[in-house]
């Protein structure tokens, strides 16, 4: 009986043991606190259950996260006044009753589907940080005068020679309600390099090998969103041919043999081959495999950094040696892919070389077309816009040298280069007509997903791509076909390697050459400065005061002038090359740092 009652004991002992341990088990949550003026603290932490309301009940919550990490903060109910010694600043009318109060989110989740002003678990938002139960893994914010961003990617385990797309938001104000907004003026960083958010605040990447690597967004004034790691894949391989098999039909038969599985082209092997063509200076060569090579390194300078800017050092050293009109709209067309501005590079007007050509009806050879089409590429990115004499008159040129067959000259590459050429106008109906055209010309003249050679192959996907459609896959095939052991595509001669692989790696990247190149905008031009002519020799050095206050007058629209001389990413290289730097552009304050004062604290 003794015995039956020591058992007894200890299984109950073991029972409320193991109940209290259950009861008691810590969640691991991610605890951030940030302020503008950086970050507090940012760390996993466990959390045990305490007292957060003062009912005596123990539960696991956001504020126990808080008050375990031992910052200090201060309370008057559900809601939070200070944490780490940082204040809550309350509206009033001296301050346009805009106060700034600090916030707090559960894994960036804004969502607010509930209007009863309680606490709903599903929900956090509708939860003070009191109330919300963690959950394992939960990112817990708090945060003061600042925002966050949170960052989104549509494929975190692609494919060699996918494309992916990373989408940026910052927290901001639809009338009180938060919303998430594109970060414009955001930037990426892929490891430890800094790329620009379009428009949209998106970034689109071309994945070159399978080396895993880490992604976060950042923008002055918000909170860095948390890191993302992309894993990309090499394709899958062919499977094996099977064992080729005999029909056999009577007293003869013919033999059936599983066809050579197809080969698909290398990007990465192609970008290694154009990189190591370059020469010391920084070039390819002759102008036309340099200019060819630039933009074709352009579509992809997440992998080109480094060749792109060689190339900018050489550009602002060594002028065009061009003769035809083709040449410099080229040439400006791997300015601008590089980023460098056509009006000043190296102290010579490229835009200018092209627009003194132009007639009143269209530009250099009026026998000729693809100057023309070449000419409305470049100023359509140049600060050019539609409702101009010039880019009309031109677009009329163009359009009145197209085909019955929709072909410009009869030709695949011309009629590819045509159709990006006008695309930026199809609201215009003759040219929305102009492109129809053109693009059944070009189906049929395709056999087997392609177009008579690599060139004229890689020019009509360029046609292709100005109308949103891809065809790059099918032409993949084709291309790996005819690319070499050394990654090039297969050609006579290293030159014609370096230009043909120039042109399949552009046609591959999924970018026509107008998102290739970056924009420019035409430069304003500055009134000219006066000087009175000196009558009398003793007057000189009177007048050479005067002089030197002019030029110290005029010196900030001189700075001015020379910020525009290159663009942003090619900016830092060129400035190396003189002992003067460039003025920087001074930083605006966000305008959410105002809109994120009148949100009131949910504590």
């Amino acid at each position: 009986m003794k015995n039956i009652k020591k058992f007894l004991f200890v299984l109950l002992v073991i029972t409320i043991l193991f109940i209290s341990s259950s009861v008691s088990a810590d969640t691991t949550v991610n605890l951030d606190i940030e302020t503008d003026t950086g970050s507090i603290y940012n760390q996993e932490i466990n959390v045990a259950p305490c007292d957060s309301e003062g009912d005596g009940v123990m539960k696991e919550t956001a504020y126990c996260a808080l008050f375990q990490s031992g910052i200090a903060s201060d309370w008057s109910g559900l809601w939070v006044n200070s944490i780490g010694g940082i204040t809550n600043i309350a509206g009033t009318e001296e301050n346009n009753y805009e106060g700034i109060y600090w916030m707090w989110l559960a894994n960036l989740n804004i969502d607010n589907t509930y209007s009863d002003f309680t606490c709903h678990q599903d929900s956090p938002y509708s939860c003070s940080a009191k109330q919300y139960i963690l959950n394992s893994n939960d990112k817990i914010l708090f945060y003061y005068n600042t925002n966050p961003l949170n960052i989104s990617v549509n494929n975190l385990n692609p494919t060699v020679g996918d494309n992916i797309t990373i989408n940026v938001k910052e927290l901001g104000l639809d009338g009180w309600n938060p919303v998430w907004n594109n970060a414009l003026g955001g930037k990426i960083i892929i490891d430890s390099n800094t790329y620009d958010l379009d428009a949209n605040g998106a970034y689109s990447l071309l994945i070159s090998n399978d080396t895993p690597f880490e992604i976060k967004g950042q923008k002055d004034g918000f909170i860095d969103t948390s890191l993302i790691t992309i894993t990309p894949s090499l394709p899958p391989l062919p499977p094996p041919p099977e064992t080729p098999h005999i029909i056999s039909s009577g007293s003869s038969g013919s033999k059936i043999y599983q066809p050579v599985p197809k080969s698909s082209f290398d990007i990465k092997r192609a970008f290694d081959f154009l990189s190591s063509q370059q020469k010391i200076d920084g070039s390819f060569g002759e102008d036309i495999y340099t200019d060819w090579a630039t933009i074709a390194l352009s579509s992809n300078p997440e992998i080109s950094r480094p060749n792109l800017d060689k190339l900018a050092i050489y550009f602002a050293k060594n002028k065009l040696n061009g003769t035809l009109l083709t040449d410099y709209e080229r040439h400006a067309m791997a300015l601008i892919s590089l980023g460098m501005n056509p009006y000043y590079a190296n102290s010579e007007n490229y835009i200018e070389k092209i627009t003194s050509s132009f007639d009143g009806a269209q530009f250099g050879d009026a026998t000729q077309d693809n100057d023309d089409i070449f000419a409305l590429i470049v100023l359509q990115n140049a600060g050019y816009t539609q409702d101009e004499k010039m880019i009309i008159d031109t677009i009329n040129f163009i359009l009145s040298k197209q085909k019955e067959n929709g072909s410009w000259d009869e030709n695949v590459d011309m009629t590819g280069a045509g159709m990006e050429a006008i695309f930026v106008y199809k609201e215009n109906e003759k040219v929305k007509t102009a492109l129809d055209k053109a693009r059944k010309f070009l189906e049929e003249k395709k056999i087997n997903g392609n177009w008579e050679n690599i060139s004229s192959t890689a020019w009509a996907l360029q046609g292709i791509l100005a109308l949103d459609e891809n065809t790059k896959d099918s032409a993949r095939e084709y291309f790996g076909e005819n690319q070499d052991e050394d990654g090039s595509v297969k050609a006579d001669s290293i030159q014609n390697k370096i230009w043909q692989t120039s042109y399949v790696l552009t046609s591959l990247s999924g970018k026509t050459w107008n998102q290739i190149m970056q924009k420019f905008e035409k430069p304003k031009i500055e009134p000219e400065i006066e000087i009175a002519q000196i009558p009398q020799k003793e007057t000189i050095k009177a007048e050479e005061k005067k002089i030197v206050k002019v030029i110290k007058n005029d010196k900030k629209k001189l700075e001015n002038l020379a910020t525009q001389i290159v663009a942003a990413p090619i900016k830092a290289v060129i400035d190396n090359l003189d002992e003067e730097k460039m003025p920087e552009p001074v930083k605006k304050e966000s305008w959410f740092r105002r809109l994120i004062k009148k949100i009131f604290s949910i504590f």
